[in-house]
């Protein structure tokens, strides 16, 4: 049964929407033209089209996806997302205008402009690109779809004549009741939202869900997948891998994961600490090269390699640490237990995962903690936590064994 429509406006975008759904579990494909074979639909829970409309006028852009949601979105049971540029190129107002003519009345378009992870953020209504105004960037010159706004409102307006409503980072930075406040507050049918973090997308889509306002998505494929994570939530497989996450330097720490490896069954990625300050995101993406090179199965250890000149700088390393944590665990969905060692990385970790708080199950071993995340993006993960100088060498080995029944 589909549980997702995905319609963009290029291949690029719609081969990457749909990879980041088949990467929550789904049965995901692609069509790379508007015809769409028949046979991609057999099994499929996720379809995502690609309009080849950007360039085209935006009468032809409108009459092109409004026949294509037509035909293919099959109602309410199901997630409709237009995935939009994120610099704002194409028929956006067009576009809009041709998702929300399906739709019933009284529903909502969600636009927003937002990929943190790719350094794209909308703030006061703006696209900023690594922090530069979408204006001040090169798109301006794309010799086909030139940008001639960097405010998300006037793009579609440019095409559109429907209201608009802003919401803005003051509501989505409080979180999902504040956003809801805001909705409440507007009939507009369109509604233009702030985003600067994975966390205001997961805020955003919460929000709307609670709501019960019939909407659909308009974005560049990260908010299709905050939604899709929190109306459809899969959960991680009981018996799945660990990820062991360990930024303390000490003596005890470094012999336990020395023990933890020499055991066997575990693949360890040390980061670099200069390539972690300076991306945490792409240390990331090294880390997952080489964690998905090894044998299904293998347990995951992420820490850091000792570099005394940037002992002034533990709080920083700490916090790039679990952001590339974080980053690791949504791409693994075979991970079902993540292990944190000390204090600091504990709390960094619940802070970037966005989580409320931790429901304890038991204690492993005396001072050593097992618990499952309660909200944000790893809701019911189960997380073991202790201080990096508790146990003896087998510590972690220990928590790991003792939590694999749990």
């Amino acid at each position: 049964m589909l549980k997702l429509l995905i319609v963009a406006d290029d291949l690029t975008g719609a081969n990457d929407t749909g990879a980041m759904l088949a990467g929550l579990g789904y049965a995901a494909a692609a069509s790379p033209t508007p015809e769409v074979f028949p046979g991609l639909l057999a099994g499929r829970e996720v379809l995502s089209i690609n309009a080849d409309s950007r360039a085209l006028p935006k009468d032809q852009a409108y009459a092109r996806v409004r026949g294509l949601v037509e035909r293919f979105y099959p109602g309410p049971e199901a997630v409709l997302s237009k995935r939009i540029d994120s610099t704002l190129r194409g028929n956006l107002g067009a576009e809009l205008d041709a998702v929300l003519d399906v739709l019933p009345p009284g529903a909502r378009a969600a636009v927003v402009s937002a990929s943190p992870a790719a350094g794209r953020i909308c703030a006061g209504g703006a696209v900023l690109v690594h922090g530069v105004p979408l204006l001040e960037t090169g798109l301006v010159h794309d010799p086909r779809t030139p940008v001639h706004s960097c405010f998300v409102g006037r793009a579609i307006a440019a095409q559109s004549r429907r209201e608009q409503a802003h919401i803005g980072l003051d509501a989505v930075t409080q979180g999902p009741e504040a956003i809801g406040q805001a909705l409440r507050a507007t009939e507009a049918p369109v509604l233009v939202f702030d985003a600067c973090t994975d966390q205001h997308l997961s805020s955003i889509a919460q929000a709307l869900l609670k709501s019960g306002l019939p909407f659909a998505c308009f974005d560049p494929g990260p908010f299709t997948l905050a939604l899709t994570r929190a109306r459809f939530p899969k959960p991680r497989p009981k018996e799945g891998t660990a990820l062991v996450v360990v930024g303390s330097r000490t003596v005890e720490s470094r012999r336990q994961v020395a023990f933890l490896l020499e055991k066997g069954g575990f693949a360890h990625h040390a980061c670099d600490l200069q390539a972690l300050l300076a991306d945490p995101l792409a240390e990331a993406g090294r880390a997952l090269a080489f964690f998905d090179s090894q044998p299904e199965g293998t347990g995951l250890v992420l820490s850091t390699v000792e570099a005394p000149q940037l002992h002034g700088r533990a709080a920083e390393v700490c916090q790039r640490l679990c952001e590339c944590a974080v980053q690791v665990l949504a791409a693994r969905r075979d991970v079902s237990r993540c292990y944190l060692s000390g204090g600091d990385i504990a709390r960094g970790f619940l802070e970037q995962a966005g989580a409320k708080g931790v429901d304890l199950v038991c204690e492993l071993l005396p001072l050593a903690v097992c618990g499952r995340l309660v909200g944000g993006r790893f809701d019911g993960l189960l997380l073991l936590t202790k201080g990096g100088m508790i146990g003896g060498p087998d510590a972690i080995s220990q928590m790991l064994e003792k939590s694999s029944a749990l």
